[in-house]
Formats: C-alpha cells, structure tokens, sequence
C-alpha cells in the first residue's frame, strides 16, 4: 500500500504573488496560474469533488516552489525539488466566500520528475534522466508497460529513454524522444496515436514518417506535432480540430493550412493552437461546443509567450505578463468574475 504525506489547509481569497505570472494552465473545469516566485492561484473548479466555483483567482496557501500545473479531474502541483503535490480531497469556499472544507493535499510517491501528464485517473512523469514512469488506472494502457494492470505506485516506461517531451490527455499519452521521433500509447479509438490505425497500445508505439519534431499535443481524438516549423495533425476533424479546412478525419499526419513557423503548441479536447516565431496565437477547431468552429488557423492574440489548452476553454500567458482565457465557464474557469457565459475570444484575468 502507498501512503501518501498529507496537509490540510484552508484556503484565502487572495491571489498568490505580485510578481509576473511565469505560466498558466488550463485544466477539465479549472485554470492556474504560476507566479514568478512558485506561488499559485486558481480559479474555476479547482478542488477534487468541488460542488462550488470561483469565478476569480484565488491564491493556494503554503504552496511553494512550483514550475509546473496540471489538471484534469484533479489538480497537481510539480514542485522545483522534483516532487509533485495534488489535490486529493476538500472544497473551495463558495462564490459569497463561506467556507465549506479545507483542502487536503498530496505528495505523490514519486521523485525527480521536470514534467508532468495527467490523465483520468492515471498519470506520467518524464524524469531527470529522460525515462518515464507512469501510474493509476491502466486498462486500455495508459501506463505504457505492456500491461492492463492498475498501479498506485510509479511503474516505468520500459524501454523508453532519452525523452525530451511528454505530454497526455485523458486515456493516451506522447513522448517526443532525443532522435526529434514522437512515440504515443492508450487508447486510440479515432486515431489520436498518430500511428494509422485506431489500435490501442499498450506500450510506447512510434509515428510513422514524423521527422524532426519539437513539440507534440494529444487531445481526446486527435493529435498534433510541430515538425521544421509546421504542424501536422491526425485523427478526429469534427470541429475542424486538424486545421487542413475540413472536417474529415485521418488517420495519417497532415499539414495543418497556414501554420510556418511554429515555435509551441497545445491541443485540447475539439481544438489545438500554435504560437508562432513572431508571437502570434493561432488557433483552429473549437475549444467548446457550441462556440465558432474555425477548420482553418484564425489568428487571436499577438504578444502571447505560451498557451495552454483545457477540456471546455484555453488561456494564454502574454509577453506583458497578463493571463486571458476563452472558451466554457460555465465553473468560472475563465476568471473574469462571471460563470456561465462562454466567450468565443479571449479576455483578461481578473489577477
């Protein structure tokens, strides 16, 4: 049995640092920021089985020394010692800031991880010395060990090394290796793999013909890769989410239209965007449902240092340091103070 270190805290509703944000993160129902000196605020659905949202940033006290958020049915906080923390249980105060639980943290049992890829119910770690080891749920191989088998303790990857990037989504995971090669396993049922079937696999399976990538996103049925500048992408196209101007599927890589400088990426559950050389935000399929559906790259933002795509909405991080999010808020995961009111472009944070 593992056992877990846990802190039970309560939280305030004050943001967590002045200093400039250093990275944003856009989880299931919930946004985050990291503040220069490794302090975080929240907003939207942030607590696992949270009844209640905040609709504004609010700080998440004694967290310290974090360089990495992510999120998915909970959130997890990767730490500057490699040591990762989530959220396991509580809830956050309600919108009229009465206090319903403390919440409970975690320190996972794992050690010297740079980044972190969250699934439903599993997660991976890419490591210091370029390995990957994964845990939680496993059947339909998102631990990537050959197996079905459930864990709650880190399992390595096998055989997987030299790994430069990592990346999930909620059933399948990616890794982009030292060669510029891209490898995926899980689940695969419209082709998100990338590897020409709707196979799924249980260990790490190479991209045919994808050469020279940099970056590369998995969404909930598609992927995307940055390759020499271009972004190629593969899968479902219900919504436009392949960026080739329409919305037919397919299961090989293909050029996205438009896109030729690509220097990040971030795919989401219906869409993916790019950041360009010259810090252009371009974005295509559709971040919710029922918002625009854009089959081709739309440009939205200029100035923009990163981008993080969620399940329902998307935030960005600008070079100005101001944090603006689009898409759902039916939780107020866009954090301008309202709930319920979807936002097709992007607005300011209220930090």
């Amino acid at each position: 049995m593992v056992r877990f270190a846990l802190l039970t805290l309560t939280l305030t509703a004050a943001v967590a640092s002045a200093d400039p944000v250093a990275s944003v993160m856009a989880g299931s129902q919930s946004s985050c920021a990291v503040f220069g000196n490794g302090k975080v605020s929240c907003w939207g659905v942030v607590v696992l089985e949270n009844e209640v949202s905040h609709a504004t940033p609010m700080a998440i006290p004694k967290l310290e020394g974090v360089t990495q958020m992510a999120g998915s049915a909970q959130l997890c906080a990767l730490k500057t010692d490699g040591t990762i923390t989530c959220w396991r249980t509580g809830r956050l105060r309600s919108q009229t800031d009465r206090q319903i639980e403390p919440i409970t943290f975690e320190t996972l049992p794992v050690k010297d991880v740079v980044e972190l890829a969250l699934g439903s119910g599993s997660a991976c770690a890419r490591l210091r010395d370029g390995t990957v080891t994964c845990w939680g749920r496993n059947e339909i191989g998102q631990g990537g060990n050959g197996t079905r088998k459930d864990s709650l303790a880190p399992v390595p990857v096998p055989k997987l090394t030299g790994v430069q990037q990592l990346t999930g989504s909620a059933y399948a995971t990616c890794a982009v290796l030292a060669d510029k090669t891209a490898v995926c396993w899980g689940f695969n049922h419209a082709g998100e793999l990338g590897d020409g079937t709707k196979k799924t696999r249980l260990s790490p399976t190479p991209i045919p013909k994808l050469a020279n990538v940099s970056r590369i996103g998995i969404g909930g049925s598609h992927g995307c890769a940055i390759t020499s500048g271009s972004v190629r992408c593969w899968g479902n196209n219900d919504y436009g989410q392949l960026g080739d101007g329409t919305t037919k599927p397919h299961l090989a890589h293909a050029p996205v239209l438009g896109v030729t400088d690509a220097v990040a990426l971030s795919v989401g559950a219906g869409g993916a965007c790019a950041i360009d050389a010259k810090a252009a935000l371009w974005c295509w399929g559709a971040i919710a449902p029922g918002l625009k559906t854009r089959t081709t790259p739309a440009k939205l933002l200029e100035g923009v240092a990163s981008v993080s795509l969620g399940g329902d909405h998307a935030c960005a991080l600008m070079k100005d340091g101001a944090v603006k999010c689009w898409g759902g808020n039916g939780e107020g995961q866009l954090g301008d103070g309202s709930t319920a009111i979807h936002r097709d472009l992007p607005g300011p944070v209220k930090l």
